[in-house]
């Protein structure tokens, strides 16, 4: 429909229409065009003062009427454009959302899955390690066996001192001086080296052990956060606010501290067990020392390969970079 201006005078119309009607002057005499373009009437009002402000008035509810449904009606568009906006920016974030979950997943489900491989390998390389160290710290201390043996040749030699002494009639006191002296006991090098890596290498292993279940106990942590806010757009910040506490704090190379701490304790068990084998049998330890020395060798290739070679099918924490 067609809008159609109202001419009435301009004293009438500041005072009776409300303000929330748009006034437009037109520049003809003292007239003005109240253009409300809501009103349907195709009449004008003129003439003197009393009929025009009694015209007025009558029409005024009429005007107020469509004016407070013109104003309902923008109100209900504005909301509708407003909740449009809304829906539109939550599709977005949604989609940033089921992206996020899906990378965080993934990561946090392969962090769990390394560090339950590894806590399970390490309680069993730490009851192993266990066993040898109880057998091998025995030779720190002086042998009871050993000692009881001197302790018995010690009497015997006494006894035929004194039969010896009591033949010829000699006085006691020379018995007690003709006694060997106790000899000191000094632990042999190899039993302090096995040792020493032994006691290592278990303090390594469960080093690992404890740094993998701190790992565990932070991806539990990084997913109950992400999962408390229902709201897609608290959920996305939230998201992006832990993942980037995540780079500042490199975790990927504190995931990758376990596997090397289980390496180096593997590897200094290794040694003690050539330190070990020493005193027992040269040919055994050498025999050992090349098969470990051959297993160090294919060890230290794969590790290097990934800094030579993107293509190479190993994996190296140092090496990992992530990207959402």
């Amino acid at each position: 429909m067609r809008r159609r201006p109202i001419l009435v005078p301009s004293e009438l119309a500041l005072a009776f229409l409300s303000p929330c009607v748009e006034i437009r002057h037109f520049g003809v005499g003292r007239s003005l065009a109240v253009n409300c373009g809501i009103v349907p009437l195709r009449q004008c009002v003129w003439g003197n003062a009393a009929q025009t402000r009694s015209r007025v008035v009558s029409l005024l509810p009429l005007i107020m009427s469509q004016v407070d449904e013109h104003q309902a009606e923008k109100r209900d568009t504005d909301e509708a454009t407003l909740e449009r906006e809304r829906a539109s920016g939550n599709k977005l974030w949604s989609v940033y959302i089921y992206e996020a979950q899906k990378y965080d997943q993934g990561l946090i489900e392969g962090w769990r899955s390394e560090m339950d491989g590894l806590l399970i390998f390490a309680g069993l390389f730490s009851g192993v390690v266990t066993t040898f160290i109880i057998d091998s710290y025995k030779t720190l201390n002086p042998d009871s066996g050993s000692q009881t043996v001197v302790l018995l040749s010690q009497t015997v030699a006494l006894l035929s001192e004194i039969s010896s002494q009591l033949a010829s009639m000699n006085n006691a006191t020379a018995v007690a001086d003709a006694l060997p002296p106790p000899a000191a006991f000094s632990p042999p090098v190899s039993s302090l080296v096995c040792n020493a890596l032994w006691f290592a290498s278990l303090g390594l292993s469960l080093s690992s052990a404890l740094v993998a279940t701190l790992v565990k106990q932070w991806a539990q942590e990084y997913q109950h956060r992400t999962s408390m806010f229902s709201s897609p757009s608290v959920r996305s910040r939230v998201y992006m606010y832990l993942y980037y506490g995540l780079r500042r704090f490199n975790m990927h190379a504190v995931v990758g501290v376990p596997p090397l701490l289980l390496h180096g304790a593997l590897l200094l068990f290794f040694a003690g067990l050539v330190a070990f084998l020493v005193p027992i049998n040269i040919f055994i330890m050498a025999i050992i020392s090349a098969l470990l020395l051959l297993f160090i060798l294919v060890y230290g290739t794969f590790t290097a390969l990934p800094y030579f070679s993107s293509t190479a099918r190993t994996r190296h924490h140092s090496r990992e970079s992530s990207g959402r």
